[in-house]
């Protein structure tokens, strides 16, 4: 029975002893550095030099070494700012445009600024304004500007994202200028005086360095001012000939009128690719559909007055007044009313932590009026972060 107690005995008092003597190796510097670049956890040596390190593989990080944050590259269409991050991205360029019905020879010019700021890990507040010159029409301002939010509802670490976003815009300032002639509505300004609201959303799936996106939104136009026409010559033909200004004082009509169109509802919908080679290099491509309700006359003023004869060419003017008033509603109501398809192309160098610089083209169909013109765009583009 002593024999039974005298071995755990001893093992008690002696196994102690050798453990406290054995070296222990604590945790270095050079033992952090190995983890955080290993993802490993590096457990104390014990025993003489000669041991080996024993080392126990933790939880791997769900994003690969060589795996590029596109949502932290401002030139990538996932991009969130991180909070309290602002950012700026200004684009300058040419446009080209050739129409069918409207010669273009001169260049016109286009600049864009969009400046945002992260407000939360998946919140960013941002703002665009788009300013353009046409030398071909002598137009030039303000064409569009909007303030919004995105929100990035889903952000897996299997690299799908899905954002939310919504903006209210104004298609301009003031009242939409315009000259009525023999080839249609021909707008003096560069933009049409509504205001709207915009909601889309877009979902994302990003790889390595490669990351797709598509994109729908709807929004809503509220015509808040009146149009502003000049009545300067109708076309009536093949019925008869283009109503020049004496005949339409004949007809009764007022040299200006002013015309409020009803609410409009239109939508977008597209993709983007986008390639970040490294830490320096990223290229993108995309495609966007968008299409513009028809609009809706709600009212013309002045209604034109009875006319001071009865005939004009032998025709009776209260018949003249009311095909050339069914005329030029038709130029107003088709106004604005297109679908456009455009394609991009950018690529982007990340000169430094704050500044990247890059260059873009698009391409743009307009389809309208039983028509359609090409736009071409050619243009350099500054990203800066704070």
């Amino acid at each position: 029975m002593k024999k039974n107690f005298f071995v755990p005995a001893v093992l008690c008092l002696f196994v102690p002893h050798v453990v406290a003597a054995a070296p222990y190796h604590t945790s270095t510097d050079d033992d952090w550095a190995y983890v955080q670049r290993n993802k490993v956890y590096k457990q104390p040596r014990y025993g003489s030099s000669g041991n080996t390190d024993r080392t126990v593989q933790t939880e791997k990080s769900n994003t690969p070494q060589n795996k590029m944050d596109h949502s932290a590259n401002a030139e990538s269409p996932l991009y969130m700012p991180k909070p309290g991050t602002i950012y700026s991205k200004t684009s300058l360029g040419p446009t080209f445009v050739l129409s069918d019905d409207t010669p273009r020879n001169k260049t016109s010019w286009r600049a864009r600024e969009e400046l945002g700021v992260g407000i939360l890990n998946a919140l960013k507040l941002y703002g665009k304004i788009d300013y353009m010159r046409d030398d071909n029409t002598q137009k030039s301002g303000i064409q569009f500007a909007l303030a919004g939010l995105n929100f990035r509802a889903i952000d897996t670490m299997s690299g799908w994202s899905l954002d939310l976003y919504a903006d209210a815009h104004s298609n301009g300032f003031g009242a939409m200028r315009g000259s009525i002639t023999s080839q249609g509505l021909i707008p003096d300004n560069c933009y049409d005086g509504s205001r709207g609201l915009h909601v889309g959303t877009q979902l994302g799936k990003t790889w390595s360095k490669f990351s797709v996106s598509a994109f729908v939104g709807v929004e809503r136009n509220f015509s808040n001012d009146d149009y502003k026409i000049k009545l300067i010559q109708v076309d009536m033909r093949p019925g008869y000939n283009v109503m020049i200004r004496p005949k339409l004082d004949i007809l009764g009509f007022p040299n200006e009128i002013s015309v409020r169109l009803d609410d409009r509802t239109n939508y977008n919908l597209g993709f983007n690719i986008f390639y970040q080679n490294d830490n320096r290099w990223s290229f993108g491509s995309g495609f966007k559909f968008m299409h513009k309700q028809k609009g809706v006359i709600l009212s013309v003023t002045p209604p034109p007055k009875v006319p001071s004869q009865q005939f004009l060419d032998g025709w009776p003017t209260a018949g003249m007044q009311i095909n050339t008033k069914n005329k030029i509603l038709s130029y107003i109501s088709n106004f604005g009313w297109y679908d456009t398809y455009t394609f991009s192309m950018a690529a982007a160098y990340q000169l430094t932590d704050i500044v990247q610089i890059g260059a873009y083209s698009e391409c743009t169909f307009n389809i309208f009026r039983n028509n359609a013109d090409v736009q071409a765009e050619l243009g350099i583009r500054l990203n800066l972060t704070f």
